[in-house]
């Protein structure tokens, strides 16, 4: 009945305060993948501070994810992407925290994702200067590229040359696909 109320007000309260404490409460519900849908909702909030509820609760849970994968729990990337590319700092730094956490599991679905639609982004973001925030848009980088986690962490200490590496890296692997799919259409021809 309380989890009803919570659903009710992070939808329906007109007051951002009740929301954004409703999206600070609603991650604390017991099954994690009934509250998903409600705090990615929140995280697209026009608030600052609800967003930043829902995204720390939803960071949290992709966590959780990751290391309990058998709780099936799934968080959409698509929202979090869309921060990535956000003109709001808090909004850049909130989604790669949650696709860092998302990420960290290898899914070839969210890496290709990742790939896809946030590689100019997470490229400038690992260029920060600062590398408590540089630092997760990188290991995502790595990951997309296929690094271990102990490359990434090898390499954080040089990463204007790590992103020359991963450039390169990524031009690799798009000259490959292109090399795949033109013999794919070769065959395609054949047969």
């Amino acid at each position: 009945e309380n989890l009803n109320v919570l659903q009710r007000v992070l939808r329906e309260s007109s007051n951002q305060n009740h929301r954004a404490a409703a999206a600070y409460v609603i991650g604390y519900a017991p099954n994690k993948q009934d509250v998903v849908p409600y705090l990615i909702e929140a995280s697209m909030d026009p608030f600052n501070s609800v967003r930043t509820n829902a995204t720390r609760a939803l960071g949290a849970i992709a966590t959780l994810a990751t290391n309990q994968p058998e709780l099936g729990i799934d968080i959409p990337v698509d929202n979090f992407i869309d921060m990535l590319n956000s003109v709001i700092y808090a909004d850049r730094r909130m989604g790669v925290t949650v696709l860092s956490r998302l990420s960290a599991a290898r899914e070839p679905r969210v890496l290709a994702e990742l790939r896809k639609r946030a590689l100019p982004s997470l490229v400038e973001m690992s260029l920060w200067s600062y590398t408590g925030h540089s630092y997760a848009p990188y290991q995502i980088l790595g990951r997309i590229v296929g690094l271990t986690e102990d490359e990434i962490e090898e390499t954080e200490e040089s990463i204007e040359e790590s992103i020359k590496s991963l450039k390169e890296a990524l031009s690799k692997l798009k000259d490959r696909q292109k090399e795949i799919k033109k013999r794919n259409e070769k065959q395609k021809q054949v047969t």
